[in-house]
């Protein structure tokens, strides 16, 4: 997924980033940079669903990429998969993005 952050200064800066979880308020993404505390980062994913300002809460370098958890005031967009093959459908679509 491509995100863009804003450094709080009005600079934005794009990136590449893979979901790591998704919930209807907040995402965790892995990324190659830090993006500091409170940074907006700007999400849209159309196959997902996502799409969203968020804002960063925690940022934690693990196993070679930042883990940065972000949390959506107005949503991320996504909702909940109603029954158990729509989570299995969603749990394969994140490995065929992480390979």
């Amino acid at each position: 997924m491509r995100i863009l952050w804003d450094d709080g200064s009005g600079r934005e800066y794009p990136a590449r980033a893979e979901i790591a979880d998704i919930s209807v308020n907040g995402m965790r993404l892995k990324v190659d940079e830090r993006i500091p505390l409170r940074a907006y980062v700007i999400c849209n994913d159309p196959k997902l669903g996502v799409s969203g300002r968020g804002s960063v809460r925690h940022c934690n370098f693990v196993k070679g990429k930042y883990v940065i958890g972000l949390e959506f005031s107005g949503g991320t967009g996504w909702r909940e998969p109603p029954n158990e093959a729509n989570s299995e459908k969603l749990r394969n679509f994140s490995v065929a993005l992480s390979s």
